[in-house]
């Protein structure tokens, strides 16, 4: 389990409807809690018709931001939990589970902004934590209108993968470009074309040089496009994603740390680009929390094309903008 340091942490007061049964069955009554931070253990909230197991909660608040930035959420649950800010769903983990503390990272405006949490405890031990604060540090922060840029179409290696024509005029391509962009005037294209039906096809571009130290939260965030209105195969062109390598030669995408824990995004899917179904021809909102490499050091980062199953074939084309490390 993960805690945040507590000099740290801000509180998320709001008004708590509680409920019998795990999925808001019955409406028990409501209350004001100051904090969302509790440690029922094997009891219960307190709440009249509300037992020790079997019940859930929905809160409901505001937090006021001074300052406009990088915030980190955080929310430790023992079992299910959700939450949003503003609408937008921000940690999903609605499953029994032993306590664990999950982030995540949104850029907020000046002003007041909602924050709904939803919980549920089915047996055992109760524990349900919600904190947010600015994120501590940005380690790589671009959105290609200026440096850093990284490096344009510096292959590291590839594999059964052209241009986008089929040959080397161009050549797979991974630079900045006008034509679709998140915000600003620029993002980083990735392009290229798939030719093996039958061998595993592959190109990865090296973008950035940086030498990250990971630490525990340590992410990686980005907006992400897969664009099929050029003639890109919708296949392949999900197809994309981030990676990289530490000093000791260990990639994002393979990355296992024994016990089956792997690098995934904030929806639990592995980075790997070919376990990628992002959503086609729509920007796409990506986490991705280093925190099973803790203790290493991120020495390059790439962006890659990897169909692995060896079967596509076709063109493919993304962009990538407004790409963030953060230590939260």
């Amino acid at each position: 389990m993960r805690f945040v340091q507590a000099h740290e942490v801000r509180q998320v007061s709001a008004t708590g409807y509680y409920y019998s049964g795990t999925n808001f069955e019955t409406y028990r009554g409501s209350r004001s809690d100051a904090k969302i931070d509790f440690e029922w253990f094997e009891g219960g909230p307190g709440i009249a018709g509300v037992g020790a197991d079997n019940f859930s909660v929905r809160w409901v608040g505001n937090i006021f931001v001074s300052s406009p930035g990088w915030y980190a959420f955080f929310a430790t649950a023992d079992d299910g939990v959700r939450v949003w800010v503003d609408g937008s769903l921000i940690i999903d983990k609605w499953q029994d589970q032993p306590p664990y503390t999950y982030q995540a990272i949104r850029y907020l405006s000046v002003g007041a902004h909602e924050v709904r949490v939803e919980y549920y405890e089915r047996g055992g031990g109760a524990t349900i934590k919600v904190a947010w604060k600015p994120v501590s540090r940005i380690l790589l922060s671009t959105g290609w209108e200026a440096d850093p840029l990284g490096y344009s179409d510096r292959i590291q290696y590839r594999a059964n993968v052209a241009g986008w024509y089929g040959n080397e005029s161009p050549p797979p391509e991974c630079s900045r470009r006008q034509e679709i962009r998140y915000s600003g005037n620029w993002a980083e294209m990735i392009a290229g074309q798939d030719m093996s039906a039958s061998q595993n096809s592959y190109c990865y571009y090296r973008v950035f040089d940086d030498n990250i130290e990971i630490r525990e939260g340590t992410m990686i965030a980005f907006w992400i496009y897969h664009d099929t209105s050029y003639g890109g195969n919708a296949t392949a062109t999900r197809h994309v994603s981030v990676d990289g390598a530490t000093w000791d030669g260990l990639t994002l995408r393979d990355f296992d740390n024994g016990a089956g824990w792997r690098i995934t995004d904030q929806r639990g899917i592995r980075t790997h680009p070919a376990w990628r179904q992002d959503p086609i021809n729509q920007w796409y909102y990506v986490e991705v929390d280093l925190t099973p490499m803790a203790g290493k050091v991120l020495d390059y980062i790439m962006f890659a094309y990897d169909d692995d199953q060896v079967s596509e074939t076709g063109r493919y084309r993304a962009y990538v903008d407004n790409f963030y490390v953060f230590w939260p």
